[in-house]
């Protein structure tokens, strides 16, 4: 890596999802990498090929003789025994989003940011381009379906990265196309207030290289806003004919779309999707204006989409029995939950059941109202216990918060606090051509396989 002398790196709280991707691309760029996790076992044996030793749990001693630079993902407290260690050793201690910026600066960056569609559509980015032969670089806080890859060291001139908002890390990168899919009152537990945040995307797009341009979603009113206060290139992509790349005709098409592109209202063509929902049909655009302004072929562009077949936990298939289909969502805002469901009855004719886990008790306590009214769409939701992200309890503050909110709205609601009695509620009054959509940030993802599983065809309605 050409910005850095480090040769050793260990990595604190290695196995979630932005860490185990750094620690990929940087053991592929030849340095020596070693973590430790509380769930290490759940990336041990895909580090283990790349040569990386992964800890078990926490310790002092997990820092060898000659380690150069600790990094830490955002859940780790300063006061993390290997976090003092390192600073008793004088060893620098950077957080995962200074150490994302420095690897991704060394190259042209993407830097894709956003409340919501963030992973997706830095997915599509990178599939789009490395389709078209750019061989990038990437990193992206979700596994793309078929490769199982988040994360991967290219020989081309692109970096393609997510870029997290949540503590304003995303700040330390200097984009040389920044996307920003949209603007919301996420992560106040941080920000405090939304101008807070607004101020933060302001400050991110005016990083954006001279040489550079921006590629804001014209739907958000915050992003037209900050259209204004942008001294570089903007390019705006929508549904508005007088957006530089605009939609036409979207239409569900099987668990998947088709919809007709344009730039500055010249006919790119027929774009086909295979995953689901208006919203993906407009991060597709997105990857579309990336590409074609990056010099990439309309025609290699459209086959990549196509080829196309999603990020892990975001419209996920998990499987389907006795004509019940299994699906997992990533979905914890309102703003997401409605596209998700929206996205579903597009294309499926029967029953839509969703099992929400609220995640975080900071959130759940702000937007527990909006949480609720947005599962008006659904035919039944089954809310569970706030997954707390290692956040303290919220006195008052608990799944029943969101029920409460949903039932006001005259949702068909249940709350069930334990996943093993909504399991066992799910195996006994499922029926066939039901659709269930398990839906959170957490760890919800685990109930779609179990039932899945135990569905008994036989017993079946």
């Amino acid at each position: 890596m050409a910005s850095t002398s480090e040769q050793w790196i260990h990595m604190v709280g290695i196995a979630g999802a932005g860490m185990s991707g750094l620690a990929r691309v940087l053991s592929e760029q030849g340095l020596k990498i070693t973590g430790s996790d509380l769930q290490a076992d759940s990336v041990a044996a895909k580090f283990e090929q790349l040569g990386i030793a992964i800890y078990q749990g926490h310790c002092s001693s997990n820092l060898g003789e000659g380690v150069d630079l600790l990094v830490i993902s955002s859940a780790i407290p300063q006061d993390n025994v290997e976090v003092k260690a390192a600073k008793e050793k004088n060893i620098p201690v950077l957080k995962r989003g200074q150490m994302l910026a420095k690897l991704v600066n060394t190259k042209k960056c993407i830097a894709v940011a956003g409340a919501h569609g963030k992973t997706t559509t830095t997915s599509m980015i990178y599939t789009t381009l490395a389709d078209c032969g750019m061989d990038p670089s990437f990193i992206v806080g979700g596994e793309l379906q078929g490769s199982k890859l988040n994360a991967k060291s290219g020989a081309g001139d692109f970096f393609v990265a997510e870029a997290d908002e949540s503590d304003a890390s995303f700040l330390e990168i200097k984009p040389y196309i920044a996307v920003v899919t949209n603007i919301e009152d996420d992560h106040l537990d941080y920000y405090k207030s939304f101008e807070n945040i607004k101020n933060a995307f302001e400050q991110f797009l005016k990083q954006v290289d001279p040489q550079g341009f921006a590629v804001l979603y014209g739907g958000d009113e915050c992003n037209l806003q900050l259209k204004q206060k942008i001294p570089g290139r903007i390019i705006l992509y929508g549904e508005k004919q007088s957006y530089d790349y605009s939609l036409r005709e979207w239409k569900a098409d099987g668990m998947g779309s088709i919809f007709k592109a344009y730039r500055q209202g010249e006919f790119l063509g027929d774009i086909e999707l295979s995953v689901p929902g208006k919203h993906n049909a407009f991060n597709a655009l997105a990857a579309i204006a990336v590409a074609l302004e990056s010099a990439a072929n309309i025609n290699d562009i459209k086959r990549a989409l196509k080829k196309f077949s999603g990020a892990r936990r975001r419209f996920q298939v998990i499987g389907s029995k006795a004509e019940i289909t299994i699906v997992d969502d990533y979905a914890h805002h309102p703003t997401e939950i409605k596209a998700t469901i929206a996205a579903a009855r597009a294309f499926h004719k029967g029953r839509v059941i969703v099992v929400f886990q609220p995640h975080r008790y900071s959130r759940t306590s702000i937007l527990g109202k909006q949480l609720g009214e947005a599962f008006i769409n659904a035919d039944k939701v089954i809310f569970t216990d706030v997954y707390s992200a290692g956040e303290q309890i919220i006195p008052g503050v608990s799944g029943e918060t969101v029920y409460k909110a949903a039932c006001a709205i005259g949702c068909k609601a249940r709350y069930m606090p334990s996943l093993l009695e909504i399991e066992n509620y799910l195996l006994e009054k499922s029926e066939k051509n039901d659709l269930i959509i398990t839906m959170g940030a957490g760890d919800i993802w685990k109930l779609g396989q179990s039932v899945l599983n135990n569905i008994n065809e036989s017993v079946l309605r």
